[in-house]
């Protein structure tokens, strides 16, 4: 952790903290045990804003002959396109994924496959036990859940909830056009993200690498994030803060990568896919919540 906040008796604080040395935009949830040393929740209040999804890097391709209407034409999609505009209203957002210390103090379990270090990311979680997480963590700040108990989300509340795939997008651009939020070539990946090339075949501590221009870490690579969203193909016309499709799924939108990707994985706008109820030790989660 780039600094520490002091604490002078064990105890879970469990208190919103006020704007930390690193700048007014960042805040600190204090829920780690002072002997364990691991890192508080830092959260960065992202301002909103208008931003472009999607990118036209590949070309539509072909998934089935004679599949057009009337079965005349070759049926073209990439799920990336159509490239769109969406408007995202202002929100934190968790500045690493959810770490193994962070998981066990709110839930008392640790479910990783992966042992080594308290702050590497949690993973092998369904997006079922995200969301638990989410609401755990909510009642022991005294916030409003954000889950029912369908795992329907009330976006209203003030509690903590995964974040809609345009936010993660968002997020992870950090105000950039490009495949990355640091350019457009994988030259830079390594100095970013954890992946296949570097990551010694395993996730590794978060917030070891570069961070992105809004302060996120980790947001190329380490473990794929889930997402709010069920998995749907993108439609066109400007949307204001989109939730996905309003039909349930059978799978959840996952993002950015991971610690065993190839790079094409690890851009902003590369959508991944999951069954909610499958748990996998690529993939953990970030959280976010409305200011």
């Amino acid at each position: 952790m780039k600094d520490i906040l002091v604490r002078f008796v064990p105890l879970l604080l469990l208190l919103l903290c006020a704007c930390s040395d690193e700048g007014a935009n960042v805040f600190r949830i204090d829920i780690v045990e002072y002997q364990e040393e691991g890192r508080d929740i830092e959260m960065a209040s992202l301002p909103g804003g208008t931003f472009t999804v999607g990118s036209t890097l590949f070309p539509h391709y072909i998934i089935m002959e004679g599949a057009g209407p009337g079965g005349s034409d070759d049926l073209m999609i990439n799920n990336e396109r159509p490239v769109h505009v969406v408007a995202v209203s202002p929100f934190l957002i968790s500045t690493t994924e959810i770490t193994h210390a962070q998981y066990r103090t709110v839930m008392g379990t640790n479910p990783s496959r992966f042992s080594g270090e308290i702050d590497m990311p949690v993973e092998n979680v369904t997006w079922f036990q995200a969301a638990d997480f989410c609401n755990g963590l909510s009642e022991l700040m005294r916030l409003e859940r954000c889950y029912y108990q369908d795992y329907t989300c009330d976006y209203g509340k003030n509690g903590f909830r995964l974040p809609t795939e345009s936010e993660w997008e968002y997020a992870a651009r950090g105000g950039t056009t490009a495949e990355y939020s640091f350019g457009s070539s994988e030259s830079g990946l390594s100095r970013a993200g954890w992946y296949i090339s570097n990551s010694e075949n395993k996730p590794r501590t978060v917030a070891r690498k570069q961070e992105n221009p809004y302060g996120l870490f980790d947001m190329h690579g380490n473990v794929f994030e889930w997402c709010q969203d069920y998995f749907d193909t993108y439609n066109c016309g400007t949307q204001t803060d989109p939730t996905g499709p309003d039909r349930m799924g059978y799978y959840k939108v996952v993002r950015g990568g991971s610690w065993a990707s190839q790079p094409v994985e690890l851009r902003s706008a590369h959508r991944g896919a999951r069954q909610p109820g499958s748990a996998t030790y690529t993939v953990g989660f970030r959280i976010v919540r409305r200011p």
